[in-house]
């Protein structure tokens, strides 16, 4: 036989499972194109959105392909953390299908 459980009892259980308002999120955004390899419409909305979150505080990453080879691999920029990825690493024969 299970135990009743209290109308009260329910508000504190999903009061203890809200996380506070200072916890802290881990965002992870894969983008196609993330500036300053490219500085095009859909690139530089993603920077400012990207930057307005770790603004917040929020932990945010941007894992991108590394188009210009000579373009650092790992980078934090404007509180952003930018991972960039060789496209042809896993392609057959190094080049993109």
């Amino acid at each position: 036989m299970t135990t009743p459980i209290s109308a009260q009892s329910i508000k504190e259980r999903r009061a203890e499972a809200r996380a506070p308002a200072s916890a802290v999120m881990r965002l992870i955004w894969a983008a196609t194109h993330y500036p300053p390899a490219h500085m095009g419409g859909s690139a530089e909305s993603i920077r400012l959105q990207a930057e307005a979150l770790a603004q917040t505080g929020d932990s945010v990453t941007v894992v991108t392909p590394q188009w210009d080879r000579t373009a650092k691999a790992e980078e934090t920029v404007g509180g952003v953390a930018v991972r960039r990825l060789w496209p042809g690493a896993n392609c057959p024969g190094g080049r993109m299908p």
